[in-house]
């Protein structure tokens, strides 16, 4: 924690520090077109450091990464990441892929810790880029890829403690699903599973699919991939905004206050409210998987986001 009080001390005294994180306000994902620059020396590079500790390399070795990440994934300015490992990463489908995480600490209170997910085919092509927060007051301690045997696969696992009034999660567990990095479980700290919360942006873990239809949603439930039934669930089971509420007035002189797409919250309550997606849910309290019988049976009492409400 030494770390993280002279973080605060120095973005209190250095307002420059706070500008890093200006954009950190929502998830995001990059998809990569099929025209891209040949990188192959880069990756060839970055190789040589699969599944080391990045963050504890020497200072030379740290610059030489750096400078092979941003051949990769390109030059990011202004932005506070600090990468920590390249590492395989397995996937429904069988197919090969790595993974590139770096984090954003958490650097300001109030503020949100945060971290990229780099997903790179075989052959060194980025497919995707993730960027998601990791939860608000909350800092990351670890970060792992371990074989869970509940989906039988790797998933990311994040290890994190809350920081003056953050909330208890205590894991977080991220997997690989059609090329997207889901979250599929959050735990406090006695593992008990606890709800994400869509309906301020700031408090949302993980990377949050928008766009999609209510019957989509409703076919990923029967999906034969645990992981992506789980994702679903994560999602269904959430905290989101009631759109027949009013939204909060900010103070004068005070922003937006920043909330979920009232779209995607008539979605959620939308495919909540169907009974087909009731029987599915009644049907995955009988799963043999322990951890789709939890989340199904939160997703069944569902809560709204409730504003000036501290998030449990």
């Amino acid at each position: 924690m030494t770390g993280l009080v002279v973080a605060l001390a120095m973005s209190a005294a250095i307002p420059g520090i706070r500008a890093l994180f200006r954009d950190r306000t929502k998830a995001h994902s990059r998809t990569v077109g099929q025209s891209q620059p040949d990188t192959s020396a880069a990756w060839q590079t970055l190789l040589l450091f699969e599944n080391q500790n990045l963050s504890k390399l020497a200072k030379p070795e740290r610059e030489k990464i750096q400078r092979t990440i941003d051949a990769l994934v390109g030059k990011r300015e202004n932005q506070l990441r600090f990468p920590w490992f390249l590492k395989k990463i397995s996937e429904a489908k069988g197919l090969t892929r790595y993974a590139l995480i770096e984090e954003s600490p958490l650097i300001t209170i109030p503020g949100n810790s945060g971290m990229s997910v780099h997903i790179f085919g075989p052959n060194g092509a980025l497919i995707r880029s993730f960027a998601f927060e990791t939860g608000w007051r909350i800092a990351v301690t670890d970060i792992r890829v371990a074989h869970l045997r509940q989906i039988d696969r790797d998933v990311i696992e994040v290890r994190s403690e809350p920081v003056i009034n953050g909330r208890d999660v205590a894991k977080q567990f991220y997997a690989l699903v059609n090329d997207d990095v889901l979250l599929i479980r959050l735990e406090d700290k006695a593992g008990h599973l606890v709800r994400n919360a869509y309906g301020a942006p700031n408090h949302t873990f993980g990377f949050a699919i928008t766009g999609r239809s209510a019957n989509d949603w409703e076919q990923t439930l029967v999906s034969d991939d645990p992981a992506e039934v789980l994702a679903t669930l994560t999602w269904l089971s959430g905290t989101h905004l009631d759109p027949k509420e009013p939204l909060p007035v900010p103070p004068t002189g005070w922003p937006e206050i920043s909330h979920e797409e009232l779209a995607e919250a008539r979605t959620a309550g939308e495919v909540r409210s169907r009974e087909s997606v009731q029987r599915r849910l009644k049907t995955l309290l009988a799963s043999e998987n322990l951890w789709v019988r939890q989340a199904a049976n939160l997703a069944r009492k569902s809560e709204d986001y409730s504003w000036g409400i501290r998030i449990k």
